[in-house]
């Protein structure tokens, strides 16, 4: 990456030129204003003082000692002393052939070649649907597992499931209530939907009595108690609906393409998390309060205590995760571990990795929390809007009548299963891109008519793009010949096409930088800069009627080649690129 390169050689000549700031770092911008050259290098404003000289002096000296790489054409001195480079047309031409040979390996690199990073996301209990916040969370999930991937990190996707809790018993009473002998087959419903419905049941009867029905609660919590005795009743219900729910997740989680290497479950740390407990008990990390409790004493720290064992023996959910870490790192050998979490557990995970720090676990500091805000509607937008909850199948289902709409006004001679199909193609590739655009810790309000435009700052702007161009690939005689044919950079001179060559050559750096933090706006935010810019190549020019073969060889090449990028960026992004829109 021309990037790096860049910073390596720059840093070398200020050793050069300035022995005792050899290790100064020298930092490599983007310049905001494309007429400022491809990269810019504030080195010289850095070291002015430091060498007591006037900045274009020390930019100057730099200049002077600058071997010129191949891959550089001009060097400029500009403002009080920043240094711009700009890239030689020739390698930006060359490029193209590197993107169209490469194809779907274009932008990916090898930075975590043998490492391996798992990724736990989604995190639903077993008591309901999932909504519009795992929608978020999943979205992340998936994108950030598949940016790992591209640069060259073994990724481990797993989902941590919340299967026990008052909040399950609390399914599981109203079904017995409300419920016994029905099933979610008998009922013509969705498993989750089923079990979710007595959550909701439950819910409302206990509002029911000023205060909250202490009686209806307390049998709840009996549930819990037996299900903590192994009852064998409580046990096989708690399994039967459980199963109901995971029959209704599989169906949403394939619709929204997510992928998980492993399962993990609450249930399953419920006595070997107390281990943990007792461990921070014995390392003098925690205390046992008066009620028995034992709670990792933070306060020294910076952090609020945090109790790891209630007074009556039973474990909490810090304590599972905890132990789940633990477990993670010993059996997978991992080189880190990120948690996709919404962003009121901050302080949470800030505790649970103290607690990992002060037990002398290493792997604390590879321990991540990507952090993401809340999911809102515009009022008004969802007829299906259930009290304060926006389900994520019934939010998708609204996407995908808008979209459908969109496509059929565009494809009149299309049957009904493929303006299906391509309607759920871009109802995915709507939802997922106006999520991903927003940096993850920003509140989102998600407007579904808005995202499903074929115009803006849209998903499916995106792939109509790439859509289109294939459809003028389509329309050559032989496009394979023709996108093999040697390119020189005489036949890509107007500024449209130097701006999508210059755009094309960052994509590589742009996935590479995106893992500061794991934000994948940036690769979402870039898709857009480049379809724009391919958009306004279009409007001014020619591609099959160019005014010479050459040319139109080039600006073929060219197209393909944005193709290819649209591609390889939205498959990070976990959407699709279709050929035909």
């Amino acid at each position: 990456m021309l990037k790096n390169d860049l910073s390596k050689i720059v840093q070398k000549v200020v050793g050069q030129v300035f022995p005792d700031h050899a290790d100064d770092p020298v930092e490599i911008e983007y310049p905001t204003d494309p007429t400022h050259g491809d990269y810019s290098c504030n080195s010289a404003l850095r070291l002015a003082k430091k060498v007591g000289k006037n900045p274009r002096e020390v930019a100057q000296s730099i200049v002077a000692a600058f071997e010129k790489p191949d891959f550089i054409q001009t060097i400029e001195i500009a403002g009080p002393g920043f240094i711009n480079f700009y890239v030689a047309p020739e390698y930006l031409v060359g490029n193209l052939r590197g993107i169209l040979s490469g194809a779907s390996d274009y932008g990916q690199t090898s930075a975590g070649a043998k490492k391996k990073v798992m990724i736990e996301y989604s995190q639903p209990n077993t008591n309901k649907p999932m909504h519009i916040g795992h929608m978020r969370n999943n979205f992340l999930g998936m994108a950030v597992a598949n940016l790992l991937g591209a640069n060259g990190y073994e990724s481990i996707p797993v989902n941590y499931v919340g299967d026990i809790g008052i909040h399950i018993a609390k399914s599981m009473l109203g079904y017995e209530k409300w419920g016994r002998s029905t099933s979610p087959e008998s009922s013509d419903a969705k498993g989750d939907y089923f079990v979710g419905k007595f959550y909701k049941q439950f819910e409302k009867e206990l509002q029911k009595v000023e205060g909250g029905d202490q009686e209806l609660m307390e049998q709840a919590q009996e549930i819990v108690r037996k299900w903590e005795k192994e009852d064998p009743a409580t046990r096989e219900l708690w399994n039967k609906m459980n199963d109901w729910v995971y029959d209704g997740w599989t169906e949403s989680y394939e619709r929204q393409g997510c992928r998980f290497e492993h399962y993990f479950y609450e249930s399953t740390y419920n006595d070997s998390g107390k281990e943990i407990a007792k461990e921070a008990l014995e390392k003098g990390i925690a205390e046992r309060a008066e009620n028995g409790a034992i709670i990792a004493k933070l306060e020294d720290h910076g952090y609020p205590d945090k109790v790891l064992l209630r007074g009556d023996g039973t474990s909490i959910y810090a304590t599972k995760d905890l132990k789940l870490a633990e477990e993670n790192f010993a059996e997978f050998g991992l080189d880190g571990r990120i948690y996709v979490v919404a962003s009121q557990q901050k302080l949470y995970l800030e505790q649970v990795f103290k607690i990992l720090e002060l037990l002398g676990y290493e792997y604390a500091s590879r321990c991540f929390h990507l952090a993401y805000g809340v999911v809102g509607l515009p009022d008004g937008m969802m007829s299906s809007r259930k009290g304060n909850v926006i389900y994520a199948d019934d939010l998708m289902n609204e996407v995908h009548n808008l979209a459908y709409e969109q496509v059929k006004k565009r494809n009149t001679d299309k049957d009904e299963k493929w303006l299906h199909k391509t309607a759920e193609l871009i109802t995915v590739g709507a939802l997922k891109y106006a999520i991903l655009k927003i940096d993850p810790t920003q509140n989102i309000t998600y407007d579904p008519k808005e995202s499903v435009r074929f115009d803006g700052d849209t998903g499916p702007y995106l792939q109509y793009t790439h859509a289109r161009i294939k459809s003028i690939l389509r329309r050559t005689e032989d496009d394979n010949e023709l996108l093999n044919k040697p390119v020189s950079a005489e036949h890509l001179v107007e500024p449209e096409e130097i701006a999508l060559l210059r755009k094309l050559q960052l994509f590589p750096e742009v996935v590479a930088s995106a893992m500061t933090e794991y934000r994948v706006n940036t690769i979402a935010n870039y898709l857009h800069d480049l379809a724009a810019l391919f958009n306004s190549f279009y409007t001014k020019h020619q591609v099959l009627d160019a005014p010479t073969p050459e040319k139109r060889i080039a600006r073929l090449q060219l197209i393909a080649a944005v193709a290819q990028v649209l591609k390889n960026g939205l498959a990070i992004l976990g959407i699709e690129a279709p050929e035909r829109m």
